[in-house]
């Protein structure tokens, strides 16, 4: 089997119900590195943990929803592009942000690391350009919100989860 068949093998067992400690197990040594099988197995939400902070998932997609608007909405007004070049950057504003909440919608723990990561970048660059900084709050508010909202979501539904990784015992064993 591919590795990516062994990968999609592996969280649809988990899907299903299948403890996550049992499905590793099932195919550990398959896949190199070992991280990516772990962290697969892990991106899978408990449904209890998905039932009980559905909530705070769709704050996080709503926001996403939110970013895709507010970049249409600034491309359409203020921009002096032509139509054809307005419609593609349209379209390049909208993919990103709605990508994100739709698979932020279906609780892959995969992506909240990426959304961080990319949420952080994007308000790195905000601070960093020039202008008064009363205007750079202001637009930092909603960069802030994903992170701390992806942040808690992560932490609160994949609690075996880290930035990148999946969390070790004091034995370097994967806690599930």
């Amino acid at each position: 089997m591919r590795r990516s068949a062994i990968l999609k093998a592996a969280i649809k067992e988990r899907q299903a119900g299948k403890p996550a400690e049992e499905v590793y197990k099932t195919y550990q040594g398959q896949v190199r590195p070992n991280n990516a099988l772990a962290m697969a197995i892990a991106s899978v939400a408990d449904p209890e943990r998905k039932r009980r902070y559905a909530v705070l998932n769709y704050i996080l997609v709503a926001l996403l929803i939110l970013v895709a608007v507010l970049k249409t909405l600034s491309v359409v007004m203020f921009s002096n592009l032509s139509p054809g070049l307005m419609l593609g950057a349209v379209v390049l504003g909208l993919i990103a942000p709605l990508g994100f909440a739709y698979v932020i919608a279906r609780f892959d723990g995969r992506m909240y690391s990426f959304l961080i990561l990319l949420a952080f970048l994007g308000a790195s660059k905000i601070l960093f350009e020039k202008g008064n900084w009363v205007g750079k709050l202001a637009d930092l508010v909603l960069p802030a919100a994903i992170i701390a909202v992806a942040f808690v979501a992560q932490r609160k539904i994949f609690p075996n989860m880290r930035l990148f990784r999946v969390k070790k015992g004091a034995d370097g064993s994967y806690v599930w």
